[in-house]
């Protein structure tokens, strides 16, 4: 760990145990009084939080940061003011939560979608093959995924979470953990969820949730009622009509 101010181990420590295939350690650390926010500010910013034992995963990481005055140091302020000797620091890293991919903390998951589209009533018929009437024709549910990715602590807030509601991605776009590689025009970008926090210094950070609703034939092809296969429709001059734009997926 590169970090700046003096710091020790607290003997017998670190700590750790597997449960469930997930790590999690405790480690106690003190340092000066005076030092102590330099101190959980450098250890919880990576890749300094990466935990540095060999017994466990590089990739679990320093999620919660405890501070008190070292049990045997005593009180050198007055008033409201507190100065101490000495800071005792507990680290809790853990595998559990989101990592690193490319210097960026995110996580990633799959969820059901679900839409609704009403069938084509020129394309069917009652059992005593009277016409079915526009407003019989009955709605089919289509069951899919959504792709989820979420990126924490982000400085500011892309231009692609304000200008890409509806767009189809014409790139293809690479999951960080999920081993999934989404072609180019399958995934319909939905507007994005943000939340803002600050952390140790006070400085905004941004925690970013890009929705994608993932359609493996294509949001641009259609199905055409006479040949239930999949089409793309054009103007009367040829050109394709494309109902969701087209453009690259960045975050």
């Amino acid at each position: 760990m590169a970090i700046s101010v003096t710091y020790y181990v607290v003997d017998g420590f670190p700590q750790s145990t597997w449960n469930s295939g997930e790590f999690v350690a405790v480690v106690k650390f003190w340092c000066a009084w005076d030092d102590r926010v330099t101190f959980i500010e450098e250890i919880g910013t990576y890749p300094d939080s990466q935990y540095g034992w060999g017994e466990g995963p590089s990739d679990a990481l320093a999620r919660e940061i405890e501070v008190r005055p070292w049990p045997k140091s005593r009180q050198k302020g007055s008033g409201t003011t507190p100065d101490y000797d000495w800071a005792l620091v507990t680290v809790k890293y853990t595998t559990r939560g989101p990592r690193y991919s490319g210097g960026v903390l995110a996580d990633e998951w799959l969820q059901p979608f679900s839409m609704y589209q009403r069938l084509d009533h020129r394309q069917l018929q009652w059992s005593d093959a009277a016409p079915v009437l526009p407003g019989d024709a009955p709605r089919k549910t289509f069951y899919g995924l959504e792709y989820v990715r979420k990126v924490y602590g982000a400085d500011s807030i892309p231009a692609a979470a304000y200008n890409m509601a509806g767009y189809v991605n014409n790139n293809n776009v690479v999951s960080l953990f999920l081993g999934k590689t989404f072609g180019a025009g399958t995934l319909l970008w939905r507007p994005p969820s943000v939340h803002v926090r600050w952390n140790t210094a006070g400085a905004a950070k941004m925690d970013i949730t890009y929705h994608m609703v993932w359609n493996p034939f294509l949001w641009n092809k259609h199905v055409r009622a006479k040949t239930g296969a999949l089409d793309t429709i054009h103007d009367k001059n040829g050109t394709q009509v494309k109902l969701y734009p087209e453009g690259a997926f960045t975050f």
